[in-house]
């Protein structure tokens, strides 16, 4: 299942996170990377490796270059 799904300023990109199990509430679900999907052509590409369920997702830069995200408390920043 995908969480935290965030567009970019210009509206052709959806970052999220995709995790296994069935759903948040799974004990045995584990993060499956940060994707972002094109929502012209449909593509999809992970672009960073998370395997913690506790990874969120903030927002975009306003240029659409970097997403900002928590993980356990701390920032980090993926730039694209």
């Amino acid at each position: 299942h995908s969480v935290g799904h965030i567009w970019s300023p210009d509206g052709a990109r959806i970052a999220y996170l995709l995790r296994s199990g069935a759903d948040a509430s799974d004990p045995e679900s584990q993060g499956l990377g940060v994707w972002v999907l094109d929502t012209r052509s449909g593509e999809t590409v992970k672009i960073l490796d998370e395997s913690s369920v506790a990874a969120s997702l903030l927002s975009w830069s306003p240029q659409g270059d970097d997403i900002l995200g928590a993980h356990r408390g701390r920032r980090c920043q993926r730039q694209l």
